[in-house]
């Protein structure tokens, strides 16, 4: 630019796009004139950062002068930091009346770098540039001295001399010479220097003559073309450069020569030293000051680098929009300050627009996409991001261009400047219908299973009510003919029917907690119990079967292991009944032992007792144990085992109830040689108090204790009353819970037994009925034990919380009930 602010020369592809299509418009060209001419008034070298397009746009400002006059201003530039996103050149074009293809092609051509590199070259070339224009300054006064002396005395330097004084004096001629040859030497001088300055500038500078004969050229040109600077100077690009290359590089040479304008061109390809490299050549003519013809001075950039960094940034925009496309995501940001809106090419894409179809993205977003039901909930969000200044989420309905509705999730994030000022908003949407719809389908489903699930349970409940109800009443009238029967044959008979109704009824125990187990249903309960006497129970209840096969049954207890614990007594116990059984079932000669060990005690609260059940039978091959613990799967390693039965699912209950009570289960094997099962539990040590209840608790006589049963099954209900009256009980039986309401109303009793599911009113809804005082204010408290044959998950929380103080199982143990009675009479008292 010269001294008033005019363009000279253009060199640039920004500043052409600039005079060819911005300020033909009116406001931008007001807006240049002024700042132009404010950069006029600069002194100094300055780099400036300007918002275009959404994207910092760079350049140098560089004031030229000499002995304090200006002579005009070198601008470098302009470059992007980054390269603006296409529809927001097209949303710039259009606003303006451009072409916006035509547009964004121009602005394609606009080159990257960073503030930093821009600084540095403009400092570069104002040291450069004021060097060169102060010599050329210097040359010039020096070349014009010159030309005035020649033209005082264009003949000889000798000059005679006149006596008469009409002419100079001999030794003022001699004077003349002397000063021109002073000027002569220091003028070469100042080209020597500037000739080593260009020597010395990192960039690749060729100069040709008009017949494209290189007539000088400095060494970082020579390193790039792989010659010496001698071979270089005097020869063409055919003597230097490829056929192909060499062409190029002429008619580029001919196209200045010819227009007088400057050439920019690029060039990627493999340099002398065998790397790849990218350059960027800026051709303008120049006119020789003695013989006037133009040539061609050539400055070459190595910009691999830039590049190579515009091709990462390139690669990393593909990925991210291939990241939002495959993602269903778009992005946006609103300046606040111009007003603009920025959305990402997906964005467009998610509504099934092309960027070139939206002039203004906010008010289009707002009339044509957002569901007109919730433009006014969309339009809170933002009044709450700016009241509470952080990032905010929101979900929507959108409208695709073909008319579908869309369910959008956007969360949109405020930027805050330096001084506390929200200056843009940005954010990403997500189309979210699919997951809608597959979380919709996944929520009917889970409806539709924990339906099916409930469905199976009532039958599980239902099926174990009507199969334990014909066992309930076996199992009790064989304890009654077992406690009747003085012959030893018969006695035979009742105790093989017992063990078979037993097994029956283990079974259908076994299945149940498995299905329990598997919905993850079963719970585990905590309360104090005596370990000696639950290892105790279970080994007296094997004894007889262990003595009719022959079998030592041995137990071998710790003594450091704790009185009274807290755990599930009754899931313990049945872990401990599988293993024991399932050890009688495959030993036919031998010892079964049973052994509990404490392995660890920490603070006084807390053990862990290993315990084991070892005996002598068939054992189990490698082969076998890898899937003895899976459901219905039995050791067929033996023809012994084929003739036992059983469904093998006694061992898979006993390790997920281990695992259930927080402990683990192995087991070591081999055939022929027995098997050790091991499991070790953890256990809190229970309070001292709860100790000397245990140590004290007194068994009470049954005899005289009044007790009214309620059962609507005649089989059960007289089998009941029976095995009671037996141990000393007075009884009293009803069908219902209704009449066994009415019944405790009006007679006294110590204790009532009721069984869960019954016509009129249930089990649960008598004692309810009892608790709050329907049978009498002083009868509110009677202990109530029911009979359940259900025995589902849950059932045991929600018979305590009707109003029981306990229960027990059908098909129902004297043993077990009786000892149910004296529990819940004991607390009373």
């Amino acid at each position: 630019m010269d001294k008033e602010g005019r363009l000279v020369c253009c060199a640039g592809d920004f500043q052409s796009i600039c005079i060819e299509l911005i300020q033909r418009n009116p406001i931008d060209s007001e807006h240049c004139q002024p700042f132009a001419a404010s950069l006029q008034q600069s002194e100094r070298t300055l780099c400036y950062h300007t918002k275009f397009c959404h994207s910092t746009l760079l350049y140098g400002w560089i004031p030229l002068e000499t002995d304090g006059s200006r002579l005009g201003s070198l601008v470098i530039g302009h470059v992007f930091e980054q390269l603006p996103e296409k529809n927001t050149v097209y949303d710039y074009a259009k606003k303006h009346r451009i072409d916006p293809e035509k547009f964004w092609q121009q602005m394609r051509k606009i080159k990257t770098a960073s503030r930093e590199q821009v600084e540095k070259a403009a400092g570069f070339l104002q040291f450069t540039m004021q060097e060169i224009v102060g010599l050329a300054s210097a040359n010039l006064k020096l070349q014009e001295e010159i030309d005035n002396r020649e033209k005082a005395d264009p003949g000889s330097s000798e000059v005679p001399a006149v006596k008469d004084g009409k002419t100079a004096s001999l030794a003022n001629s001699f004077t003349d010479v002397a000063e021109r040859r002073r000027m002569e030497s220091i003028l070469d001088g100042e080209k020597g220097f500037l000739n080593d300055l260009i020597k010395a500038v990192p960039f690749s500078i060729g100069v040709k003559n008009s017949k494209g004969v290189f007539i000088s050229c400095n060494p970082a040109y020579a390193r790039a073309a792989g010659l010496s600077e001698n071979a270089i100077i005097g020869a063409t690009n055919e003597e230097i450069y490829s056929k192909k290359l060499a062409q190029k590089f002429t008619r580029e040479d001919e196209r200045v020569k010819k227009t007088g304008k400057s050439v920019i061109s690029e060039l990627t390809g493999i340099d002398a030293a065998g790397e790849r490299k990218t350059y960027r050549f800026f051709k303008t003519p120049f006119t020789a000051f003695t013989t006037g013809e133009v040539g061609v001075v050539s400055v070459g950039v190595d910009i691999t680098e830039n590049r190579e960094r515009e091709q990462h940034l390139q690669r990393l925009k593909t990925l991210l929009d291939e990241a939002q496309q495959i993602g269903k995501v778009g992005s946006y940001e609103m300046d606040l300050v111009s007003g603009m809106s920025l959305w990402s090419e997906n964005y467009y894409r998610l509504f099934g627009y092309e960027p070139e179809e939206i002039v203004d993205p906010f008010d289009f977003f707002r009339s044509s996409i957002i569901h007109k039901d919730d433009l006014q909930r969309y339009s809170r969000l933002f009044g709450t991001l700016f009241r509470k200044r952080k990032a905010q989420a929101i979900e929507y309905r959108g409208v695709h261009k073909n008319g579908q509705i869309l369910i959008m999730q956007e969360i949109a994030t405020p930027e805050i400047d330096e001084n506390g000022v929200i200056k843009s908003i940005y954010g990403f949407i997500q189309d979210i219908t699919e997951r809608k719809k597959n979380e919709e389908a996944l929520y009917q489903a889970q409806k539709a299973a924990e339906k099916a699930n409930k469905a199976k349970s009532m039958f599980l409940a239902n099926m174990s009510h009507e199969i334990r109800t014909p066992i309930n009443g076996l199992l009790g009238n064989l304890q009654l003919l077992e406690g009747s029967c003085g012959e030893e044959e018969q006695k035979g008979y009742i105790d093989t029917a017992l063990r078979s109704t037993r097994r029956l009824h283990r079974l259908l125990s076994d299945i149940l907690d498995l299905s329990k187990v598997e919905a993850g249903k079963l719970t585990i309960n905590h309360d104090s119990f005596d370990i000696r006497k639950s290892l105790q129970a279970v080994i007296t209840f094997f004894t007889a079967a262990a003595e009719q096969k022959g079998i030592l049954l041995r137990i071998v207890i710790d003594p450091e292991i704790p009185e009274t614990v807290i755990g599930d007594d009754y899931r313990f116990q049945q872990i401990v009944s599988n293993l024991v059984d399932n050890a009688l079932k495959f030993t036919s000669e031998g010892s079964i032992t049973l052994e509990a060990q404490l392995l660890a005690s920490g603070n006084g609260q807390d053990c862990r007792i290993l315990f084991s059940v070892a005996d002598t039978g068939i054992g189990i091959s490698s082969e076998a144990q890898g899937r003895l613990f899976h459901a219905f799967v039995q050791e067929q390693s033996s023809n012994i085992a084929h003739s036992l039965g059983g469904t093998g699912l006694g061992l898979v209950i006993s390790r997920r109830l281990t695992e259930l009570m927080g402990g683990s289960m192995s087991l070591i094997s081999e055939t022929g040689e027995g098997a050790t099962f091991y499991f070790a539990l953890p256990f809190r040590v229970a309070e001292s108090i709860e100790v000397e209840e245990s140590r004290t608790q007194k068994k009470l006589s049954l005899e005289g204790i009044r007790i009214l049963l309620a059962e609507d099954d005649d089989i059960s209900r007289t089998v009941a009353v029976q095995l009671l009256q037996r141990a000393g009980c007075k009884m009293t039986s009803v069908a219902d819970g209704a009449k066994a309401v009415a019944t405790l109303r009006k007679d006294s009793f110590d204790l009532v037994v009721l069984d869960v599911q019954m016509p009129i009113l249930d089990g649960p809804g008598a004692a309810n009925a009892i608790r709050n005082g329907q049978a009498g204010e002083r009868k509110k408290d009677i202990p109530i034990i029911a009979l359940t044959a259900c025995a589902m998950s849950g059932d045991r929380k929600r018979l305590l919380d009707s109003g029981m103080n306990g229960y027990v199982e059908k098909p129902v143990e004297i043993e077990s009930l009786i000892r149910e009675v004296h529990r819940v009479l004991e607390e009373k008292r």
